[in-house]
C-alpha cells in the first residue's frame, strides 16, 4: 500500500471513530470537504500544515496519525 492511500485510511478511521462526518471535520480543521475526500480516498498526499490541521481537528498529535502509518501491515511504501 503506498502512504497516500495509507494516509487516508487513518484519517478516515479516525474520522469515524470519533463519529465526524466529512464536513465537521473539515470545518474543525479550516479545509475544504473535496480536499479531505481526496485525501481520504489515496488521490492527494497533503503537505505538513495540512497534517497539523487535520491532527487538532481529531483531536490528537500528528506523531499519533504517523505511528498509525508505521504499524499498518502490509509495510508502507514509499
Amino acid at each position: 500500500m503506498d502512504i497516500k492511500h495509507a494516509f487516508g485510511r487513518v484519517i478516515a478511521r479516525r474520522r469515524s471513530q470519533l463519529k465526524l462526518s466529512q464536513d465537521s471535520l473539515c470545518e474543525r480543521a479550516g479545509i475544504d470537504r473535496s480536499f479531505l475526500s481526496e485525501i481520504e480516498n489515496g488521490k492527494f498526499q497533503p503537505t505538513l500544515t495540512t497534517i497539523f490541521l487535520i491532527a487538532r481537528a481529531l483531536d490528537c498529535f500528528p506523531s499519533e496519525i504517523i505511528k498509525e502509518l508505521e504499524d499498518l501491515d502490509p509495510v508502507v511504501e514509499p
